[in-house]
């Protein structure tokens, strides 16, 4: 169990798994363990108030992320598995269960339906979602085969351990842990095949399981071949050494190289508009995230933040008329600055009505680096 955790804790802390500090992953991932945890004590003890629990886990984590509900159905699978003999416990295992991820979702259905947002809400939950993976998957989201790469780094490695795992299936195949580690290894690569976009820190939300396969193989070939032992302690230290090497990158753009640069020169952008405007003003920054906004301490006109999801929704035809929306939050907030980022500058560029928008009603003011701040003339 040392091993595990201290593998763990090298894997979770590597930037290429953590650079996402916002990202519903990084909370996710304490839900499913907790998910895990309740049903493990339940097996154990047989009170239903843990198996309560696991449901309240999996109500809330559905809902941070609508296909994170692959892994409290492996726990509805296990009840399947271990209580179909006694069909009257196993309704009442199950009622006991889906209760909880029923109330959270009422819950939420009220909250938003009262605030008159309820469809605003669906489709944030789960409508541009299932735009955004056919969009991923026909490879317009990001250079795939980049990611692929960098997510394979751990991946490759943990699917041969994975192949070890399994020899152990016929003796081991009663225990609820050992079930429980391979099935949640297994949605974790289910959960990022469907997504289409192979982002490195997907992996964060699988990321305990997968250690436990890893470290569970690693712990027995001993009895495997000294050659094929060779081969596998080899190539194990080979991809601590490849996903070391590779989040080293996010250290050294930290301290130096064009992103430090470019962290320098969104600062002074942040720092002129902060000081050409009122602390009520709106801004809008046409980039990817909040930086700009929490650099300047000003709130943004509309509620997209990210260019990322208008260009998409622009491009690929999704119909859901964000731009507009976009737009008439720029005119109704009275926007006197809107930032522009070189990083991704002519990536949006291809937004042709934002960015006809902008040239018809904005011009230079400053140029910060890589950075430019427009101001309105009209």
């Amino acid at each position: 169990m040392r091993l595990a955790l201290i593998a763990y804790v090298f894997f979770r802390n590597l930037s290429q798994f953590t650079n996402s500090g916002n990202n519903t992953e990084a909370y996710g991932v304490i839900l499913v363990l907790l998910l895990v945890l309740a049903y493990l004590k339940f097996t154990e003890t047989d009170r239903w108030g843990w198996l309560a629990l696991a449901g309240l886990a999996c109500g809330v984590l559905f809902w941070f992320k609508g296909n994170f509900l692959i892994f409290g159905a492996i726990i509805g699978i296990m009840l399947l598995v271990h209580g179909w003999r006694k069909k009257g416990r196993l309704a009442l295992l199950v009622l006991v269960y889906i209760a909880p991820i029923i109330l959270v979702s009422l819950a939420w259905f009220w909250y938003f339906a009262a605030q008159g947002t309820f469809d605003d809400f669906w489709l944030a939950s789960f409508g541009f979602s299932a735009k955004y993976a056919s969009s991923a998957w026909a490879g317009k989201v990001s250079a795939n085969i980049l990611l692929i790469a960098t997510t394979a780094a751990l991946l490759v490695p943990a699917l041969v351990f994975f192949l070890v795992y399994l020899r152990d299936a016929k003796r081991q195949w009663r225990e609820p842990s050992y079930q429980l580690i391979g099935w949640m290894f297994l949605s974790g690569l289910v959960l990022i095949g469907a997504v289409g976009s192979f982002y490195a820190y997907y992996l964060l939300i699988t990321m305990p399981f997968t250690v436990l396969v890893i470290v569970y193989g690693v712990l027995r070939i001993s009895s495997f071949g000294r050659v094929l032992r060779v081969i596998l302690v080899a190539g194990l230290v080979a991809t601590l050494l490849a996903n070391y090497a590779i989040s080293t990158k996010q250290l050294l753009n930290t301290f130096t190289g064009s992103a430090h640069q470019d962290a320098i020169d969104k600062q002074e952008a942040a720092d002129y508009v902060r000081d050409h405007t009122a602390p009520e003003d709106r801004i809008v920054a046409y980039d990817y995230g909040a930086t700009f906004y929490i650099l300047a301490d000003r709130r943004a006109a509309s509620r997209f933040i990210s260019a990322s999801v208008l260009l998409l929704d622009y491009r690929d035809h999704y119909g859901l008329g964000f731009n507009d929306e976009f737009i008439a939050g720029i005119e109704k907030n009275h926007v006197k600055y809107v930032l522009l980022s070189g990083d991704n500058r002519e990536l949006y560029a291809t937004n042709t009505q934002i960015n006809d928008y902008l040239a018809e009603h904005f011009a230079p003011a400053k140029q910060f680096g890589n950075v430019e701040v427009l101001e309105r003339v009209d």
